[in-house]
């Protein structure tokens, strides 16, 4: 790099009006803060429409702003929902975005090529050196950005924007890095350019420190950005993956703290404060929340292992439980979220992400984890060697009853006609698919996650979910129901306007419910909707292979209990989200939850999107408009 480095980015315009790179940069920093100030706008609107909703009891707009800004949302929706159908079958390589996604990248990048090339002077020779500056300015100016998107446990941009976790904002972290890496590439290209119209660039190349560590810094970049961050490393191997990104992001930081002069290191620093920030955040959580003196680990996981019909095909599970110990402290959790767990004893740095299909009034975490390669094939190994005892802790708990309610005599069994014991109980009688259980210590992170927007105020929900995915799902509706028996217990009413509640879940084989270990979630579901009869809870079961279903319908489980239902084949999406929308017009606003494959979500939100534009969801038709929630780990 030239010593003209030195003067380079001071003060904000040239003689000419040409503005200076240091100036650039801050212009980039006030686009950037209106468009999060805009974000927060609407995410302090989407907060008063859940007030005025809860408060109303209708989910349906009456007013005028709120008509118009429920049509503004579903012109929103019809045109950022879209995911072209076909794009799906490269999925396992390219991770494509939905429309609305895609166009915030696009508009991201030109806003930088249009900084790039702002009032420069092309008649100029060192107009190659005033691009490669502008490029060397945004490119660490991005890098606060890049590391706030990253973020786990510092809420600044999931408090800003309303977004879930940082999972959710993990697509825009990865395209505003791959904006660092344009720009970057664009400052080492025209950086080359002037050294040789200026016949210096062996010169620079042998003798320039600079030159050199930049060089360094931009091929670290290369494979932070490019190479090791393609979705078939971070899909298929994610232990290498987060190890490696952790070990290249320190080099880079260090390098480019080599390579960039001293008066442009205040973006670098704020970088380096975000990340420990984040990273103190986080460690000091886990430890406040996990361990304790002088008996060191609270939490101890019991893992039972259990096997499905057709094991040979991988179809097995783990059941884990972690018991809270009547003293949940930090470990509150809200309807749809996860956490991370970690075990010491056998896979000490790698922690995993579950769904909680448990509810706070259980005083205990439960999860249905599907057993694939890596750290849960591991503990189904050991747990698989060690047997069950009916005395252990390995069998599964009676949970401790809600104080909420206290109508037992009037609750059903949901399969037997028999009264429930507790509302909130789940069975604890020995399953013949387990297999062997152990109890081991466990480190839990979280939670996270969540939707942006609190189902409870919604007309309608319609949960789909396909295999495991249902732990969210069934998590999610769970949680809503015990959340309106609380506020029915409190007020005495139920003043949500939430109407109906639909579960579709589409499965291989009637084993991947019941031996899978998901009868004793769905018993909860079905007891906690005896609660909360004034909402309409339907449960549908598509099984894809009928050979798996009982010849008599009066053996097919649950047939006392109406409210669930057992269907062959898979179902149409788009009848599903056509059905829950008819639902919903007379009560208001639809909203729905998904958690499965890539394509069954792309389904579902190119299915709202076709359906909204062909009905005009409130732009006229007095239709009303849909919400649709995507939850998912790896994006």
């Amino acid at each position: 790099m030239s010593d003209n480095w030195t003067n380079r980015g001071q003060g904000d315009f040239d003689l000419d009006g040409t503005p200076r790179p240091g100036y650039i940069a801050r212009m980039y920093w006030v686009v950037m803060g209106a468009t999060l100030g805009f974000t927060f706008f609407l995410r302090a609107c989407d907060y008063l429409l859940y007030l005025q909703r809860i408060r109303s009891g209708s989910a349906k707009p009456r007013l005028f702003i709120s008509k118009a800004y429920s049509s503004l949302t579903s012109i929103g929706r019809i045109t950022t929902y879209v995911t072209p159908t076909f794009l799906q079958r490269y999925s396992a390589w390219v991770a494509f975005p939905s429309l609305g996604r895609g166009c915030i990248a696009l508009v991201y990048f030109l806003m930088l090529i249009g900084f790039f090339f702002y009032k420069l002077n092309r008649s100029n020779i060192f107009v190659f050196e005033d691009v490669a500056y502008r490029a060397s300015w945004l490119t660490i100016a991005q890098l606060p950005l890049v590391t706030l998107l990253s973020c786990r446990r510092l809420p600044i941009l999931t408090f800003i924007t309303g977004a879930e976790s940082a999972i959710a904002l993990n697509y825009f972290h990865r395209m505003a890095a791959r904006g660092l890496f344009m720009t970057s590439c664009l400052h080492f290209f025209y950086q080359i350019k002037y050294y040789e119209k200026v016949d210096l660039l062996q010169y620079q190349l042998e003798t320039d420190p600079i030159t050199k560590n930049g060089i360094r810094t931009f091929s670290l970049l290369a494979w932070l950005v490019v190479v090791s961050s393609i979705r078939p490393i971070r899909h298929y191997v994610f232990s290498f993956f987060y190890a490696n990104h952790v070990a290249f992001i320190i080099a880079f930081l260090i390098m480019a703290m080599r390579h960039i002069p001293t008066y442009a290191h205040v973006y670098l620093w704020i970088s380096i404060g975000i990340i420990c920030a984040d990273v103190g955040a986080r460690w000091a959580l886990i430890i406040i929340n996990n361990f304790s003196l002088p008996a060191g680990l609270k939490y101890q996981a019991h893992i039972t292992t259990m096997i499905g019909p057709d094991e040979q095909n991988g179809n097995r599970t783990l059941r884990i439980t972690i018991p809270l110990n009547g003293n949940p402290r930090l470990m509150k959790w809200s309807p749809g979220q996860f956490v991370y767990l970690m075990f010491p004893t056998y896979a000490p740095f790698i922690s995993l992400p579950f769904s909680i299909i448990s509810v706070i009034e259980d005083n205990e975490l439960e999860f249905i984890v599907q057993v694939k390669a890596g750290v849960t094939r591991w503990l189904y190994k050991f747990a698989s060697k060690s047997p069950l005892d009916p005395e252990s802790k390995g069998l599964s708990f009676e949970r401790p009853g809600s104080e909420l309610l206290e109508k037992q005599s009037s609750l059903v069994d949901s399969e037997t006609g028999t009264p429930a014991a507790n509302p909130f109980e789940i069975s604890s009688r020995p399953s013949s698919h387990r297999t062997g259980g152990i109890t081991i210590p466990v480190i839990i992170d979280g939670p996270y996650g969540g939707s942006p927007r609190s189902f409870k105020q919604f007309a309608t929900v319609l949960a789909l979910a396909s295999g495991v995915g249902a732990t969210y799902t069934l998590g999610l509706t769970r949680g809503l129901l015990v959340d309106i028996a609380k506020m029915k217990s409190k007020k005495g009413e139920n003043t949500s306007p939430l109407h109906t509640i639909e579960v579709a879940w589409i499965v291989r084989s009637l084993g991947d419910v019941f031996e899978a270990g998901f009868k004793t979630s769905l018993d909860s579901l079905l007891r906690s909707a005896e609660i909360c009869p004034e909402i309409k809870t339907r449960i549908r079961i598509y099984v894809s292979d009928s050979n798996t279903l009982p010849d008599n319908e009066d053996s097919y489980p649950f047939k006392h209990n109406s409210n669930i239902q057992f269907l062959v084949g898979k179902p149409s999406i788009r009848q599903l989200v056509l059905e829950a929308m008819r639902e919903s017009d007379n009560f208001g606003e639809l909203g729905i939850a998904v958690c499965g494959s890539r394509t069954l979500t792309s389904q579902v939100k190119n299915s709202a999107s076709l359906l909204m534009d062909a009905r005009a969801s409130n732009t006229g038709s007095g239709l009303q408009s849909c919400y649709v929630h995507v939850e998912k780990y790896q994006s």
